[in-house]
């Protein structure tokens, strides 16, 4: 499966690649193939750009969502654990009040 880095990657790299192409077979004069050159390298670093905002954006979206669920499940384990040790303490309670009742006997 290909995922979306690989796949704008490729995008990116097939675009330049048939930019390149065309600029390099078009009948123009050098002036003018170096101002689009310039101009659409300009445009591919726009996009690029916009699309690391993007990335970003999602990373940094997706990273606090990972840490709010994280926080959240080590919140319940924490009362999983409490629960447990109240209970053991109950326990441990009950067995110390049998152990001097059958001493006491």
């Amino acid at each position: 499966m290909i995922t979306k880095r690989k796949w704008f990657t490729g995008f990116i790299i097939g675009g330049a690649i048939g930019a390149a192409v065309a600029l390099l077979t078009a009948s123009r004069s050098g002036e003018k193939t170096r101002a689009l050159i310039n101009e659409k390298s300009i445009e591919l670093r726009d996009i690029a750009m916009n699309k690391v905002n993007e990335a970003k954006n999602l990373f940094e979206s997706t990273k606090e969502n990972v840490m709010d669920e994280t926080k959240d499940r080590v919140e319940r384990l924490k009362d999983v654990g409490r629960n447990v040790m109240q209970a053991e303490a109950e326990m441990i309670k009950e067995s110390k009040k049998e152990a001097k009742k059958a001493l006491a006997s």
